[in-house]
């Protein structure tokens, strides 16, 4: 009897053993999942920051792409403006000198044709028609 007790108290303890072990592997098996839904988790939001990240980025660049091309837009029309202010500036002074070399001589209907064409030619090429 003691044998049989003594076999009987070792499959009794034999399956104690066993259920512990099985809650263990349980017990380790869900705590790996967890860990694996965290990581995914960490994973994903990463990939929502990069994204956020790179599209303020390129928003941003966007944006300083946008204010130079205006601004070298703006310089240019002010340039061009001014371009345009000299060069109506100078043809006034030439008609200017021209009239009065006229007014200053007496000159022929040939002679008035000849210094206006001097003048004409004395125009910078955008000026004439």
């Amino acid at each position: 009897e003691t044998r049989e007790r003594s076999i009987a108290d070792a499959i009794e303890s034999a399956k104690k053993e066993r259920a512990a072990a099985e809650a263990a592997s349980a017990e380790m098996r869900a705590a790996l999942e967890r860990a694996r839904a965290e990581s995914a988790e960490l994973i994903r939001r990463n990939q929502q920051e990069v994204a956020a990240a790179k599209a303020e980025l390129m928003a941003q660049a966007k944006k300083e792409s946008e204010d130079l091309l205006q601004a070298a837009r703006k310089t240019i029309t002010e340039e061009k403006r001014q371009a345009l202010a000299e060069l109506r500036s100078q043809t006034v002074d030439l008609a200017i000198e021209a009239a009065s070399r006229l007014v200053q001589m007496n000159l022929d209907e040939g002679k008035q044709k000849q210094l206006v064409e001097e003048f004409l030619s004395q125009l910078p090429k955008e000026t004439r028609v």
